[in-house]
């Protein structure tokens, strides 16, 4: 199926969606009359147009209502300062970053700053550090079982995960303290973890 041709589907998808009343077969399903209409539809610029968007962008993006995204209700009445947004990206770290996150409020007012994030990537360092030593302690303690044992499987699966709890955020903090971010700043592979974890 050619680009345009896909293109064409989603839009078609998209009105047989807002369009309940399409003409069935008796049983439920689209009539070969109305599959061959749509098959025969030629798009008009602004159908393109939408067709375009929905092709090249993340549906959950394009289908943002930017006005309701912007509008401000009334009902929250106390802003917390808390800076820029921090950004994950293309690893696990959401327990890390909810952690650091309900740091810097705290840290900003203190020190009258406009914005400050904590380095996740200097605790996501002593946090591979910790889970690979406990992946090398529990295959000493498993030495002598097979490899297909079901708690041997589960431990070599995903030994160094980018997993984690609150409590491994606390345990963490306690252990080896915190830095600012310029210290210590995101790196490609902090943020893309998926290749280094697998290997």
């Amino acid at each position: 199926m050619t680009q345009v041709r896909f293109t064409v589907f989603l839009t078609l998808a998209a009105v047989l969606v807002i369009a309940p009343d399409a003409p069935a077969d008796g049983t439920g399903g689209i009539s070969p009359e109305f599959a061959r209409k749509l098959q025969e539809t030629r798009l008009t610029p602004a159908e393109q147009a939408i067709a375009d968007i929905v092709a090249n962008g993340s549906i959950k993006d394009v289908a943002l209502n930017r006005a309701k995204y912007i509008s401000h209700d009334g009902i929250i009445n106390h802003r917390i300062k808390s800076g820029d947004v921090t950004n994950q990206k293309g690893s696990g770290r959401c327990w890390m970053f909810a952690g650091f996150n309900t740091l810097r409020p705290q840290v900003i007012k203190r020190f009258g700053l406009k914005s400050f994030e904590f380095s996740e990537c200097y605790l996501q360092f002593w946090d591979k550090l910790e889970k690979a030593n406990k992946f090398l302690q529990e295959m000493i303690d498993y030495a002598d079982q097979p490899l297909d044992d079901r708690r041997v499987e589960i431990i070599i699966d995903s030994p160094l995960g980018d997993g984690g709890w609150w409590t491994y955020f606390v345990d963490l903090v306690q252990k080896y303290g915190v830095v600012p971010k310029e210290t210590m700043p995101e790196t490609y592979n902090s943020s893309a973890t998926g290749t280094m974890n697998h290997l």
